[in-house]
């Protein structure tokens, strides 16, 4: 619990980390093929 509201209080929304996570997967797997 203590790690979400430390991410909540972060200049970075968990949304964004979210879709930045998935962004770097379509890269790689766009570097792959």
């Amino acid at each position: 619990m203590n790690k979400k509201e430390l991410r909540n209080d972060s200049h970075i929304p968990a949304y964004l980390e979210k879709a930045r996570a998935v962004f770097c997967v379509l890269q790689a797997r766009r570097a792959a093929g």
